[in-house]
């Protein structure tokens, strides 16, 4: 038996009132915009070094720091589409070479039933399944070849394989069919759809900030036994005249959570990362705090154990019995 370290995300949340949401409802669309440049920026090889974020603060007079989160989320959004199309690609592998197989076996029992055809021209049941054969033949190989396609395509430099649709793709199809989905102008359609698109801030935490995050100062009362939340408006939504530490600067939040409450607390007393996103559901605007917890993992292998090793394409899986003997070794493919 033995105790090792792990690292676990904890998400609380809680509703921000309506009266405060003012300045998310402003900011939002601003950000997401900003998310979407980035996001093309990196498909397209553009260098996010320090001046890359510099220009970007300037052009959309912002600071420095939600840039960054704005980048660094960004990033986070592309590396795991990346991960996932290896993923993906390497499953279209696997497909296509069990189809293969399968196209060569049943081409080999087509071909015999072919000849039993002619033998007995009046057989109904032996036509029929000798159709049925060459359908399920044609139908392989027509999904081989989207599946070889694709793989080409992944392969292929001129080809955008990072497309991401902001606001969700099955909304943005909604355009085609207005009237199946109840819109009776275009216009009423993409009011909504930049509602949905616009709107989430994310405001990414660092421990060698105050209280976790620069932008956002969460501070538990222990009289009211609630929280309040200071968040650092943009220079773009603060008087020109406004002193550093004036409170027309902020966006004061008075709020609790109801749930993993104590997570918080020993959270902002150990000054632990504590990243935000706020965002708009239904109308209606929330805020998720994000902590990042290590826990010790208790492991016991008296009873024997289980290995997995993800590889391209498969998952290897072994079993050993308490004495590490190896009993049980299979290779599952990624595939239903």
């Amino acid at each position: 038996m033995s105790d090792e370290l792990a690292t676990r995300v904890y998400t609380l949340e809680t509703r921000i009132s309506t009266k405060d949401t003012v300045y998310f409802k402003q900011f939002a669309p601003v950000f997401d915009q900003l998310c979407r440049r980035i996001w093309q920026d990196l498909k397209y090889g553009v260098s996010t070094d320090s001046k890359y974020v510099t220009r970007l603060c300037q052009e959309n007079n912002m600071m420095k720091r939600t840039v960054n989160s704005a980048l660094r989320f960004m990033k986070g959004r592309m590396n795991a589409l990346k991960e996932l199309q290896k993923v993906q690609m390497a499953d279209k592998q696997v497909k296509v070479d069990t189809l293969v197989e399968k196209i060569e076996k049943i081409k080999d029992e087509i071909n015999t039933l072919k000849e039993q055809v002619v033998l007995h021209p009046n057989d109904k049941d032996l036509l029929q399944k000798y159709k049925n054969k060459k359908s399920k033949l044609y139908s392989w190989q027509v999904r081989k070849n989207r599946f070889e396609n694709d793989i080409r395509n992944y392969e292929d430099a001129n080809i955008d394989n990072y497309s991401l649709c902001f606001g969700t793709k099955s909304f943005f199809k909604k355009q085609y069919n207005l009237e199946e989905n109840n819109y009776k102008t275009h216009e009423k359609w993409y009011n909504d759809f930049r509602k949905l698109r616009d709107r989430q801030i994310y405001y990414i935490g660092s421990a060698e900030e105050t209280c976790g995050n620069q932008m956002c100062q969460l501070e538990y009362v222990d009289k009211t036994d609630r929280f309040i939340l200071k968040i650092r408006k943009e220079y773009r939504y603060c008087r020109p005249d406004a002193k550093k530490n004036d409170r027309d600067n902020y966006v004061c939040l008075d709020i609790d959570f109801k749930y993993k409450k104590e997570l918080l607390i020993f959270a902002l007393q150990n000054e632990l990362p504590l990243s935000y996103t706020v965002t708009n559901k239904n109308g209606k605007w929330y805020i998720d705090v994000a902590i990042s917890m290590e826990h010790e993992v208790e492991t016991d292998t008296s009873d024997g154990c289980v290995g997995l090793d993800f590889n391209n394409g498969f998952i290897s899986l072994s079993e050993t019995d308490k004495y590490g003997n190896l009993i049980k070794s299979e290779n599952i493919p990624l595939f239903c």
